[in-house]
Order: structure tokens, then sequence, then C-alpha cells
């Protein structure tokens, strides 16, 4: 007499939150694309990984690393920034990053297996953005070596010329572009077109290949901006070589 074998249940992927996710969690996530860069190392040129920033419906966020074999598959037409996905057979890791997006302890990374499904209905609750801005007290404790990247908002007020300097220790030149933002707390800031820095005394933030920059967004921190400045009327000023950094 043959014996029976019971039927094994298929394993159940739970639809998670980004908030709940844990290595080994088997689920799914349902996101938008707020942000979409790709990570190239200073004196390189070919990207080593693409990255995305994440954000559900309850305002969590989640970084996404990509690997180098797997950027082909994820390409700028598959995975479109501010698009909602369904997404499902990806790792969840607690690998350390050299520098971070948003202070995050897990890390989801993308690989061969990672299937997006684009969803167009349902979706206005899902934020078109996400941005931690810091204050300039948070900017001045930072440091260079701060693994997580500054996001910072303001007015812009002035810029200065391309100034042509030495980087990667000499070994290649690059144009450098000094921009001064007036903060929410009206604080100028010279923002170099993001890791903080400090230079010869004076707090700036420098830009990566990392950099995103948002031109009136529609977001609160920027209506607050517009208020608060709506008097202003000074245009914005060239800053002479002397003034900048």
């Amino acid at each position: 007499m043959a014996l029976a074998i019971p039927d094994k249940k298929p394993l159940q992927i739970i639809h998670a939150r980004l908030s709940d996710l844990r290595p080994g969690l088997m689920a799914y996530v349902i996101t938008r694309v707020a942000r979409k860069w790709e990570t190239v190392l200073p004196g390189g040129t070919i990207p080593i990984n693409g990255d995305l920033l994440l954000v559900d419906d309850r305002g969590g966020s989640i970084e996404v690393v990509i690997p180098h074999d797997c950027m082909r598959r994820f390409s700028s037409d598959k995975v479109v920034k501010g698009k909602v996905y369904k997404i499902l057979h990806f790792e969840v890791l607690d690998r350390k990053k050299k520098y971070k997006s948003i202070p995050a302890e897990f890390t989801i990374y993308f690989n061969s297996s990672t299937k997006l499904i684009e969803l167009t209905e349902g979706i206005n609750m899902y934020p078109m953005y996400f941005f931690r801005f810091a204050d300039m007290i948070e900017i001045r404790e930072r440091s260079k070596k701060d693994p997580v990247f500054t996001d910072v908002i303001g007015m812009f007020v002035g810029y200065g010329e391309p100034i042509a300097i030495s980087v990667d220790s000499g070994t290649r030149m690059s144009d450098k572009l000094d921009v001064n933002l007036r903060l929410l707390r009206s604080f100028i800031i010279v923002f170099c077109l993001l890791y903080s820095s400090l230079y010869v005394e004076t707090k700036f933030i420098s830009s990566s290949s990392t950099t995103k920059v948002y031109v009136n967004p529609d977001i609160l921190e920027a209506e607050e901006i517009r208020q608060r400045f709506k008097n202003d009327l000074a245009p914005v000023q060239l800053l002479a070589p002397e003034h900048t950094s």
C-alpha cells in the first residue's frame, strides 16, 4: 500500500510595510520610487551599482541597491522615478554601506529573481517625495565621515563662476560651482554643485554622484520658504571669487 504524501502548501508571501521588513521575511511591498540614482566612486566614471529610495503609504522609507550585474535588468525604462510598484522576490540585508541616503537599519537588494509590477490605481496615498531636511544645527554637527547624506532646502540667493580645482589627490581637474541657499531659519549655506564638509572653518555641503536638485518641489517646506521670504525681491547675486569656497 502506497503512503499518501500530503500536499505541501506553497510558501505564502505577505504584504509588508517598509518598517516591517527584516532579513528572512517572505514579503512583497507596494511603494513609490521617490528617488533614483547611480553610485560612481570618486575618480570613476562607471557606476558600481544603481540605487532607489522607496516610500510606502505610511511614509516609511528604505534604500534599494541594484548590483552592477542587475542594472541592465532594472534600467531607466523599467524602473521609473515617481511610479508605484508591487515588488517581489528581493533580499533584505543589514550590510553596512559607507554612505546611506537615510539612517535605516536594513537595505533592500535586488537580484535576478526580483519582479516589479507597476500599479496605476489607488496610488494617491503614496508620497511623491521623501526628504529628511537638516537644519543648520545638524549640518554643523555633521562631518565628512557622516554615513548619512544630507538633505537641505532653501531659497536660491547667489552663485559663483565655475572654478577649476584639483580632485582625487591631484590626478584630475574638475569644475566647481558654488551656490548660496537661504535656509528656512534665515541661515545662508554654501552648496557646492552631499556629504557635509569642513573647509577653512566654513561649513558647506558638497555634491556627489548621488546628488539631486529639485526646483520648486510641491512640498510643505517649499511653501513655508515662499511665504517666509515672499517680500524679498532681491535679485540672485553673482558671487565674487573671494566669497566662494
